[in-house]
């Protein structure tokens, strides 16, 4: 299995369930424009400002903001997190790693865009892969969501992992889909078998990925798919993605985080304020001061 699906469905030194599909974005690009992913992140932060015209409605690269979920890679190049975890690999919510050195260089980074011209305000969901699929988006960062429209839109893509950022392979989210057994089950010794002799099969993996179109997270069945450039591309992304936590705390996430991204893209605070208030925010939210 793909060693960050465990991770997701692990607790300490428990497994809690069998994976079997992961989810993440990844760089997408139009080859038509991008015919070689540039090797390092600054170099497509280069060629994206060469590729950028405003006034003519031309995008070099954009990131959908404000929004986490996205951007998550700038800040985990540097060593950002969102909880660290405790000496048995548990997380701790007042491990807080928003406004540590590497998050704050994501932010700045992303601060630097905007100021270069081309992370643009505004750019949601709708706006990026509205460009993108008109063929007026060289690069952006996008999950298998994305694909359909892009298709639909006769662009030629590539899907691939993001660069690395000086000199460190980014971490995306990864979203993890998996069977477990409920502590209620009639008859957990038919629901054990039925996991660990049916489920566990290619047969069985490469069905749920035809059905889902999500890389499957069952490596032999993973490689079955070396042909598919789609699945690749997103494995390749997900070989350095950081599960999604799983602690109620994140709920008290997400906002402050996007506000503060908010923030920076619109360039009302500098990033290591808006990053730092951030995070203060959410250790209140916590209890954590």
């Amino acid at each position: 299995f793909n060693p960050v699906a465990i991770d997701a469905f692990s607790w300490g030194d428990l497994l809690y369930g069998v994976p079997y599909a992961t989810e993440n974005v990844a760089l997408i690009y139009n080859k038509s424009v991008v015919p070689e992913v540039p090797a390092t992140f600054e170099a497509l932060l280069a060629l994206a400002k060469q590729l950028t015209v405003l006034d003519a409605g031309k995008y070099g690269f954009l990131i959908q903001e404000p929004d986490p979920f996205h951007t998550f890679a700038l800040h985990t190049a540097g060593g950002g997190y969102i909880f660290g975890k405790d000496a048995d690999g548990v997380l701790n919510p007042c491990d807080l790693g928003l406004d540590n050195a590497g998050s704050i260089a994501g932010a700045i980074i992303l601060d630097q865009m905007v100021k270069d011209g081309i992370e643009i305000a505004g750019a949601g969901y709708n706006e990026v892969t509205g460009a993108f699929n008109a063929g007026n988006l060289a690069m952006m960062i996008g999950g298998p969501w994305t694909l359909p429209g892009a298709k639909a839109g006769g662009i030629d893509y590539g899907v691939a992992a993001i660069p690395p950022i000086r000199g460190n392979a980014p971490g995306v989210f990864v979203g993890v889909q998996g069977f477990m057994i409920s502590a209620f089950s009639e008859n957990k010794v038919l629901a054990n078998l039925f996991v660990k002799d049916f489920l566990i099969s290619s047969d069985v993996m490469l069905g749920l990925y035809i059905q889902g179109d999500r890389p499957p997270a069952y490596l032999p069945a993973l490689a079955f798919l070396a042909g598919n450039e789609d699945i690749q591309g997103f494995a390749a992304a997900a070989a350095t993605a950081v599960p999604m936590p799983k602690i109620a705390e994140m709920g008290s996430v997400w906002s402050a985080w996007s506000a503060a991204l908010e923030l920076i893209v619109n360039q009302a605070q500098d990033p290591t304020t808006a990053m730092q208030d951030a995070a203060a925010e959410i250790r209140a939210l916590l209890g954590c001061e």
